[in-house]
């Protein structure tokens, strides 16, 4: 199982942005390594994705806007999910969180 890590979804419109590269047509899985709001290992239909939603772009990459809703937990991250979580969080705290 691939899952892909996401930094934080977007709040604002209740999305997340996900690479074109990590959407495939099976089930698919995401965690999120900066938002403790969301704990979990979550799944979404990746050809319900691929067949519904345009590609866009996060300024960067090409990349699907996947609805929060679509997401279904799939209960605790593994051991070695857990370890790539903290270094991306490691990394976000270094970035976004400096001491002023």
């Amino acid at each position: 199982m691939k899952a892909t890590c996401i930094w934080q979804p977007r709040y604002w419109d209740q999305k997340v942005l996900i690479s074109k590269m990590d959407v495939r047509r099976d089930k698919c899985y995401v965690f999120f390594c900066c938002d403790r709001n969301k704990p979990d290992l979550y799944s979404y239909d990746g050809s319900r994705v691929i067949s519904e939603i345009r590609v866009g772009t996060n300024g960067k990459i090409p990349c699907y806007e996947v609805p929060l809703d679509w997401l279904q937990s799939e209960g605790d991250l593994t051991p070695e999910l857990i370890k790539i979580r903290d270094a991306e969080y490691a990394k976000y705290k270094k970035t976004f969180l400096k001491k002023k």
